[in-house]
């Protein structure tokens, strides 16, 4: 039924009915009464409606949910969000940036979301308030830098005397290899580009394969650094099964900290970074932007810090 349908029904102009679901108050109580009980009636009713729900909605565009590092931030999030009297809707993109352009349109046309926190760069900027979880070159943003937490990771290893290190990535990681990469020439450690192993898979079976496969050479390295700890696992999976000691053998790094420390041989060493204080900073630029107040810098920068554990040691 269309609002025409709708207004001819109640005996009024489509300009009133329209007025009635925005909740104006040039519309009577009684009006707005009829027509709502002529549009359940015939069954358009949600269709029509456009009544703030009475709490902020911020939808939130995310890559995946399936990763443990997203889930584990959508989670705080939310509580972030739940704390500030809000209410958090997901919608998640696979990495595609065209489906992320057409949830940012579901997201402000049909969800009536308020607010938006997306991980994805929009191509132009959404009529509401914006955060973007990375960089953009005018919405407002929070983004991590692990340069600092990679060269530590990578002049603790030199300490230890590796010299060969290699690089595991997947499809989805270029950009960690290529930072690795950087800082490992600003450093002056040698750069075996054979050592870079980029996998088609994901998670723990992207580790197990590019481990296998530099394990493979004549010349493999003593030590790794992973995109992601899921990655490190199973880096740590294919070289125990080779009877490699971690880090006797072999030294592992991995990325976001959240590994299960209680299902692996050795802690793992990580490239760490605090969540909640993620979610936190996000969450009160948001709403700050939602009171109408300027941002007091475009880009807030959150640091990442290394963590060595057992999984780490000294080349034999």
């Amino acid at each position: 039924m269309t609002m025409r349908e709708l207004a001819a029904l109640a005996g009024v102009s489509v300009g009133t009915v329209s007025k009635a679901f925005s909740g104006s108050r040039e519309v009577s109580d009684a009006c707005r009464e009829k027509v709502f009980r002529i549009a359940r009636e015939q069954g358009c009713f949600e269709k029509f409606d456009r009544t703030p729900f009475g709490a902020p909605v911020i939808a939130v565009l995310c890559p995946e949910l399936k990763s443990r590092q997203y889930s584990a931030q959508l989670s705080l999030l939310s509580g972030e969000i739940r704390a500030r009297g809000g209410v958090m809707i997901a919608l998640d993109y696979d990495f595609d940036p065209l489906r992320a352009e057409d949830l940012l349109t579901y997201a402000v046309r049909h969800a009536r979301a308020d607010a938006i926190i997306t991980y994805h760069s929009p191509a132009s900027e959404p009529p509401v308030p914006t955060v973007v979880m990375g960089e953009h070159p005018s919405l407002p943003s929070v983004r991590i830098s692990r340069l600092g937490a990679i060269k530590e990771a990578l002049s603790l290893l030199a300490s230890l005397g590796h010299e060969r290190i290699g690089v595991l990535s997947e499809r989805l990681t270029d950009g960690f290899a290529r930072t690795v990469k950087e800082c490992m020439t600003e450093l002056g450690l040698p750069v075996d580009d054979t050592l870079f192993y980029k996998s088609e898979a994901r998670f723990e079976a992207a580790g197990y394969e590019g481990m296998s496969a530099l394990l493979a050479r004549e010349d493999p390295p003593s030590a790794v650094l992973a995109a992601y700890d899921n990655v490190a696992i199973g880096a740590t999976r294919a070289a125990e099964e080779r009877g490699l000691s971690i880090p006797r053998d072999l030294s592992i790094i991995g990325s976001d900290d959240l590994t299960e420390d209680s299902y692996l041989s050795s802690s793992l060493s990580s490239v760490s970074f605090d969540n909640e204080d993620l979610a936190e900073v996000v969450t009160d630029l948001l709403f700050s932007l939602l009171a109408g107040e300027k941002p007091h810098t475009q880009t807030v920068k959150l640091s990442a810090r290394f963590v060595a554990r057992q999984s780490v040691g000294k080349k034999e």
